[in-house]
């Protein structure tokens, strides 16, 4: 049997054995990133077709004054509102807060439309890519506020119920 040599450091092939297979996996994770960034292959998904939108109604309130819509976009894009239709008829409208509608974003849209009780409307509203959004109102009611009469009235009811 040979005898081992003294002066030679103990564990010195392990060690670099250690770090080759540490430095080997993060030099390849390394050279995938800028391969990445490098070959953008998203590239050939940009196929220049305008984006998906989406709007949801989420609250109609009717009174003297005209129409609020409550609305929600849902689109990937930011979109913008550039008219709106109140049966088949454009309509100016104010839109708090003004401005593109990013995703999940909400803003009211106020009509002054002189809405008829107990009629049927149909609110149509145009995007800036030609995108549109209906909301029919089946019966036209006034909203009810919150007042002293109307609370008096649903305590009257919660005690009957």
């Amino acid at each position: 049997m040979a005898a081992a040599d003294p002066t030679a450091p103990v564990g010195s092939g392990n060690s670099r054995s250690a770090l080759l297979w540490l430095i080997l996996p993060l030099a390849a994770l390394g050279l995938t990133i800028a391969w990445l960034l490098v070959s953008d292959p998203l590239r050939n998904f940009g196929n220049g077709a305008p984006p998906v939108e989406s709007l949801t109604f989420e609250r109609t309130i009717l009174s003297s004054d005209g129409i609020r819509v409550l609305v929600r976009a849902g689109g990937s894009e930011p979109m913008t509102i550039a008219q709106v239709q109140v049966d088949d008829a454009y309509w100016q409208f104010t839109q708090e807060p003004a401005g593109p509608l990013t995703r999940g974003a909400t803003a009211w849209i106020h009509l002054p439309f002189p809405w008829v009780l107990g009629e049927a409307h149909a609110i149509n509203i145009v995007t800036n890519t030609g995108a549109t959004f209906g909301h029919e109102i089946a019966v036209a009611v006034p909203t009810p506020t919150r007042d002293a009469r109307s609370l008096a009235s649903q305590a009257l009811l919660g005690v009957f119920v």
